[in-house]
């Protein structure tokens, strides 16, 4: 059987003690018996000793700690022909490795022809990762070709047409390259459905009072962002604000390529499952994207800290299972499955 592993999952190390946003605080912890483990009024777990470290594995080992600990942020997926090991963004020590080395596949991806249903959306994902990871596109550009893509995969995929070969001909990556480029989309209308987006996600969270420090600002900053009417001066900003985000730019390819891999395809998928995949990832990114914005504007810089504090939340805000990623879609949008124009609206430039 292959092995597929991400370069990420071979080297991760957990920082511990040294983590600024431990996985043992502010969310749910799953138990092997289905509960969870207990936390205090602070949000942390109880079992967090003062130096960041598990008082059950210092005392017991690691073999006494709950699977999620365990494992976590490692993401291992099995399939018929191959597994697939990969890692989860929801880690700061996983954005630090996006940020310093770039991804790559241990027995690499392979991208056609496929014979059956199930290697025809495996095909396809791999195709799309490899369109993100390719630095001839921008992350946007390279999204919204990811999604026509999908889009043109299930009609014809419903039609019985479904070898996705096609797609990774050059001249047709060319062509629709050539085709998205030309599309315009207004920064203006744009930052503010991203700014949407971002409030409607974090939401929940605040609700519950998890991560209050770090969203508070965060919130308040865009709702006056929601309110605010002088359009000129935010045109300004958001080109000033451009401009610093794209030296990230290899960070979010990475982020991209990585959360693509990990979350387009499960058991049993097929393309309207890999299309609501792709508007998660699209939320995602326009929700970092936001509160990259808001935060460069609350300090006047963009530091490093900053975005990867801002992808870790981001992840485990975003870190919902697939009935409750279509409950959120069917709720808070007209369809289900977007149009392209919203797509390309929501990723912006």
């Amino acid at each position: 059987m292959e092995r597929i592993a991400s370069s990420y999952y071979e080297v991760f190390k957990c920082i511990a003690g040294e983590c600024p946003f431990t996985c043992c605080q502010q969310w749910r912890i799953a138990t092997d018996d289905g509960g969870s483990m207990p936390l205090g009024k602070d949000g942390k777990c109880d079992n967090l000793t003062q130096d960041g470290l598990c008082s059950i594995k210092k005392q017991y080992g690691e073999e006494a700690i709950p699977e999620t600990c365990r494992t976590f942020p490692r993401i291992d997926k099995f399939f018929d022909d191959r597994t697939e090991h990969t890692v989860t963004a929801c880690c700061p020590a996983v954005v630090d490795l996006m940020n310093t080395k770039k991804l790559s596949f241990s027995g690499g991806l392979h991208v056609g022809p496929a014979s059956h249903e199930e290697a025809q959306i495996s095909v396809i994902r791999n195709q799309i990762t490899r369109i993100i990871m390719n630095e001839d596109y921008s992350c946007s550009d390279a999204l919204m070709m990811s999604f026509y893509i999908l889009l043109d995969f299930r009609d014809r995929f419903a039609k019985g047409h479904g070898d996705p070969i096609c797609y990774d001909q050059k001249a047709f990556k060319a062509e629709l390259a050539q085709k998205v480029d030309a599309v315009e989309i207004d920064a203006l209308e744009s930052m503010l459905e991203e700014n949407e987006t971002f409030r409607d996600l974090m939401s929940a969270y605040i609700a519950q009072g998890l991560y209050t420090e770090f969203l508070s600002k965060a919130d308040s900053t865009a709702a006056e962002i929601s309110e605010c009417t002088d359009d000129e001066e935010m045109r300004k900003d958001i080109a000033s604000f451009e401009e610093d985000f794209h030296r990230y730019d290899h960070l979010m390819r990475n982020y991209l390529a990585n959360e693509i891999f990990v979350d387009l395809i499960w058991n049993d998928s097929d393309p309207v499952d890999m299309l609501i995949g792709m508007q998660w990832t699209a939320i995602c990114y326009a929700s970092i994207k936001q509160a990259s914005f808001i935060f460069r504007k609350i300090k006047g810089r963009l530091d490093y800290e900053d975005i990867r504090g801002i992808i870790t939340v981001t992840s485990r805000m975003s870190g919902y299972d697939e009935c409750d990623i279509d409950e959120y879609l069917q709720e808070k949008y007209k369809s289900l499955i977007w149009e392209w124009g919203y797509f390309a609206l929501l990723v912006g430039r």
